[in-house]
């Protein structure tokens, strides 16, 4: 059977080949009309299929492996009661997969698959094999497909980072924290610099200071590194010593100018000193951290200090030293989920007796208050940050219903105040705890950002602190005349 249009053509056809007699009377070369519109109509007939040739509805398409998606070509080539892999994370030209029990003897199958529906960016795939156990927080990995290669390059927050990624510890989910965090410490910059600045002080330029950053476990520098670039002065420290060796590189690739400190590195006779270049390779160099092996950044020509100060040290040895020095600090950094809430106890330690009995001693100095310089003779280790707004930005895992009031139990605990200190300040708008993400079922994420000047408070803060919070204790400390506190908006949403 024809269409409609079909008909319609074909009776428009033989309307031509059928004129009228009157038309054909008058014309002198009807016949020759009528010939070449009969020739079209058979041609038409001919071109035209009969009706049980015609397809039935719904044309048949015959599909490829090439025209399967990633999760259509592993549900059609794995066994139906497996769950097919359902995400991964990329990094670089990597991709790392968190493979269950069940479908690891399908690993390099897997593998194929992604390598295959991701040509264009990814050259390796690997699978994770344990937990994160090591000291250096080195996620233990397997290489199921492609390239043995795990030294990658990414770009994050307007800063490169090259690295091998079986040897630090990186983490592509948290790219909208590391974002989060340097534009609140950015912004605060843009808005006048630090709101209540730990030191006072002018630079030789007359200008002020830039915001100063104390970064305690910075892995390569996804915080670090990108705060530097903007300007700010970080004091960068972790204690692995490939992070350091890459924190070091990437300084050196994001021109970031950068001055290494006095204190030695933790392990130098097992730290290694290769340095990759851009394209990966790497050449041996028999130095110490601080010589010429390591690839120097730039040095500004401004006598503003250095932007990136890299140290190689466990993070309770990495604030005394800054503190010992009496180093200024607005923002200070805690990214160790697992285990940093216990390293706020250093806050507490007396000057002097760091790591030893004061360390102990230090909570129970706190708890009992005074506002004094000196009790029973002792001064307390960062009580000169006391009045000055530092903001300390720590992160935990918490598997509690309640995590947020978790976490803050937990940091009370470690940094000997009482708990109604900390849930005062989150009253008073300058205590937060917020979501970060969900690692796994029941078990979150957060990050706890409180003012260093509550803990403070009755320990070496001073008499200064005294002047603005008041003999009584007073949870509000003020910046300057003029401008908004740091520890304002750090309320609980």
């Amino acid at each position: 059977m024809l269409d409609d249009d079909q008909e319609d053509e074909v009776a428009r056809a033989r309307g031509c080949a059928e004129p009228s007699r009157q038309h054909q009377a008058h014309t002198s070369h009807g016949s020759e009309t009528s010939t070449g519109c009969q020739e079209l109509v058979d041609n038409l007939l001919r071109t035209v299929p009969s009706a049980s040739l015609l397809p039935p509805p719904g044309l048949p398409v015959r599909l490829t492996y090439e025209d399967l998606s990633l999760h259509q070509a592993l549900r059609r080539l794995l066994p139906p009661s497996l769950d097919v892999p359902a995400s991964f994370e990329t990094v670089g030209h990597l991709a790392h997969l968190n493979l269950r029990a069940e479908v690891l003897p399908y690993k390099h199958l897997i593998a194929q698959v992604v390598l295959d529906k991701n040509r264009k960016r990814l050259q390796t795939v690997v699978n994770k094999v344990g937990e994160i156990g090591s000291t250096f927080r080195v996620l233990p990995l397997e290489v199921i497909g492609g390239k043995k290669d795990t030294c990658v390059r990414v770009k994050e927050s307007g800063a490169w980072f090259e690295f091998d990624y079986a040897q630090v510890y990186w983490n592509s989910r948290l790219q909208g924290e590391h974002a989060r965090i340097i534009d609140l410490v950015v912004s605060e910059g843009r808005e006048g610099g630090r709101a209540g600045a730990a030191v006072e002080r002018v630079d030789d330029t007359g200008d002020s200071p830039p915001v100063v950053v104390w970064d305690v476990f910075a892995g390569v520098g996804p915080f670090a590194l990108p705060l530097a670039v903007r300007g700010c002065q970080v004091y960068a420290n972790d204690l692995n010593p490939e992070s350091y060796r890459y924190l070091c590189h990437n300084a050196a690739l994001n021109k970031v100018p950068l001055s290494f400190p006095s204190v030695p590195p933790s392990s130098p006779s097992s730290l290694p000193l290769s340095l990759p270049d851009a394209k990966g390779s790497s050449a041996r160099a028999a130095a110490t951290p601080s010589s010429s092996a390591l690839p120097r950044a730039p040095r500004s020509s401004s006598p503003r200090p250095p932007h990136l100060v890299p140290y190689n040290q466990d993070g309770r040895d990495f604030l005394r030293a800054l503190a010992r020095e009496k180093k200024p600090a607005d923002h200070i950094l805690m990214n160790l989920p697992a285990l940093a809430l216990s390293f706020l106890d250093v806050f507490s330690e007396e000057e002097g007796r760091e790591g030893g009995k004061g360390g102990m001693e230090g909570p129970r100095v706190a708890r009992e208050g005074g506002g004094s310089k000196k009790r029973d003779g002792k001064r307390f280790l960062f009580g000169y940050l006391g009045g000055k707004e530092v903001v300390v930005h720590v992160y935990a895992f918490s598997k509690a219903e309640d995590g947020a009031r978790d976490v803050v139990v937990r940091a009370a605990s470690a940094l000997g105040v009482e708990v109604e200190r900390l849930e005062g300040g989150k009253e008073a708008g300058r205590v937060r705890v917020r979501h970060v993400r969900d690692v796994a079922p029941n078990k979150q994420m957060l990050c706890l950002s409180f003012p260093l000047d509550l803990v403070l408070l009755g320990s070496n803060g001073g008499e200064e602190h005294e002047g603005k919070a008041g003999k009584g204790g007073s949870n509000t400390a003020r910046g300057p005349p003029g401008r908004k506190g740091r520890g304002e908006g750090l309320s609980v949403p």
